[in-house]
């Protein structure tokens, strides 16, 4: 009976292990950082992109319109290519904003990690001893 009432007691005071690693600090700023480069890739090559689009001559005009100023609407060769590469830049910009989005959450998470020292029960020379361990704190925000 005593034994029973000892591993129950003792099994309240333990911790509990995690067979994943946890990030530290120091992963999350390294991910972090990786992803804004990533982002900034993205972003460079959508708007070079757009720049290639505007660099593409309009070629030679295919159906005759009417041209008031700022309002063209000829249809010229390379219409189609130009648009291409334009909506290509649209949709490379466009799927760089997730990125920079959790390089930002990485960011804060990074920033929420830290290492403290927690007071526990540890089994010292039989006996259930207060002292102080280090523990890994994250703080969650909802």
């Amino acid at each position: 009976m005593c034994t029973i009432l000892f591993l129950i007691a003792l099994s309240s005071f333990s911790q509990s292990t995690n067979s994943q690693p946890a990030f530290t600090q120091q992963d999350y700023l390294e991910k972090s950082k990786n992803q804004g480069r990533a982002g900034l890739i993205v972003l460079a090559a959508g708007v070079g992109l757009w720049v290639t689009s505007a660099i593409i001559p309009k070629g030679e005009v295919v159906v005759e319109g009417f041209n008031l100023g700022i309002i063209d609407t000829n249809k010229y060769k390379n219409d189609g290519v130009k648009n291409a590469f334009f909506v290509a830049g649209t949709l490379t910009v466009l799927s760089s904003i997730p990125v920079f989005i959790s390089s930002g959450t990485n960011r804060k998470k990074a920033m929420s990690v830290s290492f403290k020292n927690e007071n526990a029960f540890v089994m010292h020379n039989q006996t259930l001893v207060n002292t102080s361990v280090p523990a890994l704190g994250m703080k969650v925000n909802f």
